[in-house]
């Protein structure tokens, strides 16, 4: 009995448990002993029994909460859009609504926000929320990102990310118009690739995009099929607009039908019914694929929705215009009968694409450290606002961490298994426990990790994220918009889309959280939140240097971990226990950030940063400066015509009253 402190403070230091859910050991050890921890020693059927109740009460209490990218993106703003967003010109106008470029005032990242008129609702508002809600929730590479979304008396506004490439209808009809035909076999592999995995993942979702064209898929920046063709640049593509004619009809103004869903052009045989499914989807993938390939479409020559749907029907595609390395592929996705098609995920592994994926992750450089050494040993909440802050940012912002990505996403699935994860470290050769990986990431505890959870392990706080991210998160906790995390809102954020529980995976409760936090104010200030995350970014390095030094396994009691454990022990395995190391090295110190408005004053006073200010400053540009120089002299306009109205009522009453006859004149 005397040793046992010493052991659970090695089980702290060796395998990351806190010591704040050590007296929950006490307790069911007493409980083994028949209600007394008396005596000398312990015997090892007490201990055991002990010991894995004990684990199996961590994984219950700690198992339930489910944070996940959905509990940081709102779905109902309580801003109005004109306080967080300055819009700048329209981008284009389409089946949905407008899109406009924006400029998020707090984190001075460039956005783009699609407005869809509430007249256009196809279904009841209260579902609405959810479908939109559904829609944040896609966490995927090759989708583009929702951040949030603002509800106004006559639209629903949704912000995505600004992919500033253009769309793939603009690449088809420039490779067309240069009289080249069909693009690239190695670009149409990898365009190709990811909008599979897109697709793939959506379906897993549940969720069907339903009107799948070139025109939905868009370029996050410039990428010349030449240049992709030679090995010298790849496209990065996005899916926009998924889902979204399931909950808004089309604008009056479009050229498409109004009898069908989708774009008849792409639209599956079954769509000519109204009988859509994710089959519908990879029928559109389909079409897509032969475009890309051949420069047309394989049903083309008339625009009428009954003359299309006949030829859909009698004729069968011309498959040999397609090269023969794909001609398998696509005649799969244009088979006429749903049930016979090829899914998104049966495309994957067709040849084709293995081939190249295979090729691609042999290829892909990766970082040596996926996974910054403090996480593995940070708080839950110091995690949290890690993900908060990753779910904030654009594609273009992590490049090189989503190259990362996908060189261990080998199935393309958009999540990251335990597998995965091991054979990618290993091949990469980076010597990080893929077990303490994932246990430090996984923070909805499904198994696998997401993008996001990803990049929140890969974005070193202390280093990375800027004080206007800080602000975001801190924003984003305070549900309530009253400058101050309360306890209800630490309770909402923490506990994510799971049931409020009692015990956080790291051992604290929400109320030893805002203690902790707050340092005893019972409420937090963005000064009490900054200061923590500093102290916490400090300890946790200072921590995983220790473990480092002697290369022992920093992992935190999470689901995983404690499975695994309970595993174990009964099956009565041996447990070794290294002695643990000292620092090494100092700390570093937290970087402070100057503030968004105090950066931009910055930039324009010092000249050599002009590359940087063109970043931001995205929308300078003819259209912008047309569109508010219009704007203000529609202003002025409309201030002159209300004074000659107000002179001309004015005028008007006095020739109809008695003082007709009024004229001014000078005083006698």
């Amino acid at each position: 009995m005397e040793k046992l402190p010493d052991l659970l403070q090695l089980l702290e230091e060796k395998w990351g448990f806190p010591n704040r859910v050590f007296p929950l050991l006490w307790t069911q050890l007493r409980r083994a002993r028949g209600g007394s921890v008396c005596g000398p020693f312990v015997g090892e059927q007490a201990w055991e029994e002990a010991f894995v109740r004990w684990l199996k009460v961590l994984k219950e209490r700690s198992s339930q909460l489910k944070v996940s990218r959905q509990c940081f993106v709102q779905t109902k703003s309580r801003r109005e859009l004109a306080k967080v967003y300055f819009m700048g010109a329209m981008l284009g106008e389409g089946s949905y609504g407008q899109v406009h470029l924006a400029l998020h005032t707090g984190l001075g990242v460039a956005r783009v926000v699609k407005s869809v008129p509430k007249s256009q609702l196809e279904m009841a508002a209260e579902q609405v929320e959810d479908e939109v809600a559904a829609l944040k929730a896609m966490d995927h590479p090759h989708i583009v990102r929702i951040f949030e979304a603002f509800e106004t008396d006559d639209a629903l506004h949704i912000v995505m990310d600004y992919a500033e490439g253009g769309d793939l209808a603009s690449v088809i009809r420039e490779q067309k118009e240069q009289e080249q035909g069909g693009l690239p076999e190695a670009y149409v592999q990898i365009v190709g690739g990811q909008i599979l995995s897109a697709l793939a993942y959506m379906h897993s979702k549940g969720v069907i995009h339903c009107d799948l064209k070139p025109q939905n898929v868009m370029l996050l920046r410039k990428c010349a099929p030449a240049d992709c063709a030679a090995g010298r640049d790849e496209p990065h593509m996005l899916v926009v607009d998924f889902g979204l004619s399931e909950i808004f009809e089309e604008s009056p103004n479009s050229n498409k039908t109004k009898t069908v869903k989708g774009t008849p052009s792409y639209l599956a045989p079954e769509g000519f019914d109204g009988r859509l499914s994710s089959k519908s989807d990879t029928w559109s993938f389909g079409v897509v694929l032969f475009e890309m390939l051949v420069g047309q479409r394989p049903y083309r020559g008339t625009n009428n929705v009954f003359l299309l749907f006949c030829q859909i029907m009698k004729e069968k595609p011309p498959l040999s215009e397609v090269p023969i390395c794909a001609r398998e592929l696509v005649g799969m996705l244009l088979t006429k009968e749903p049930k016979e098609r090829w899914s998104a995920e049966q495309c994957l592994q067709h040849p084709w694409f293995q081939s190249f994926f295979e090729d691609c992750s042999d290829t892909k450089e990766v970082p040596q450290a996926l996974v910054p050494a403090a996480l593995g040993c940070a708080s839950y909440f110091y995690r949290t606002t890690m993900f908060c802050a990753a779910s904030a940012l654009g594609m273009k912002d992590v490049q090189t961490l989503f190259e990362a990505f996908q060189a261990i996403d080998t199935d393309k699935s958009g999540y990251l298994t335990r597998q995965q994860l091991t054979s990618g470290l290993a091949r990469f050769g980076i010597q990080q426990d893929p077990v303490a990986v994932m246990a430090s990431l996984d923070l909805d505890q499904d198994g696998r990790i997401s993008l996001t959870e990803f990049l929140a392990g890969a974005v070193q706080l202390e280093k990375e994220v800027s004080e206007p991210l800080l602000r975001h998160a801190f924003a984003t906790f305070d549900t309530d918009g009253d400058g101050f995390i309360s306890r209800p809102d630490l309770q909402d954020i923490l506990t994510g889309d799971g049931p409020s529980c009692d015990m956080l995976p790291d051992g604290l409760t929400v109320e030893q959280v805002m203690e902790e936090v707050s340092s005893g104010e019972g409420q937090i200030s963005f000064e009490s939140f900054r200061s923590y995350l500093k102290r916490a970014a400090a300890s946790s390095d200072a921590v995983q240097k220790r473990l480092t030094a002697v290369h022992t396994r920093p992992i935190v009691c999470s689901r995983t971990v404690v499975e695994e454990m309970v595993h174990k022990l009964e099956h009565k395995p041996s447990i070794q226990i290294s002695e643990i190391g000292t620092p090494t090295s100092p700390e570093e110190p937290f970087a402070e950030f100057p503030s968004f408005d105090r950066w931009l004053e910055e930039l324009f006073r010092n000249t050599q940063r002009g590359a940087a200010l063109g970043r931001l400053l995205i929308f300078e540009d003819s259209k912008l400066e047309a569109s508010y120089a219009g704007q203000n002299f529609r202003g002025t306009c409309r201030r002159i015509a209300l004074l000659a109205i107000g002179l001309f009522l004015y005028s008007l009453w006095a020739l109809t009253t008695e003082n007709a006859g009024w004229w001014p004149r000078w005083a006698p």
